[in-house]
């Protein structure tokens, strides 16, 4: 069985079925291209849910993201800290 099939029927069998994805395993993604388990290469032209768009594996963006969690990875709106402060000027 290919690691493919192995992890589609792991899904099927233990994930709530409230999408119908697409019958491959993304494996690694670069801007707006995705790589499947096979090495097959899709764009992927959707965005998460509920989330951004940036594309995938942005070196500015994994820096960005790397440098916040060493500091802190969450917090909900009940707590201030600079980053969110400085976006929330940024957009207004």
């Amino acid at each position: 069985m290919s690691a493919t099939q192995e992890l589609l029927d792991l899904a099927q069998k233990h994930m709530t079925p409230n999408y119908n994805p697409a019958r491959f395993i993304v494996d690694r993604g670069e801007g707006a291209w995705v790589w499947d388990l096979d090495g097959n290469k899709y764009l992927d032209f959707t965005s998460g849910i509920a989330v951004n768009s940036l594309g995938h594996a942005h070196p500015k963006v994994v820096k960005a993201i790397q440098d916040q969690a060493a500091k802190v990875s969450h917090t909900s709106n009940i707590f201030h800290h600079e980053p969110y402060v400085r976006v929330c000027e940024f957009l207004s």
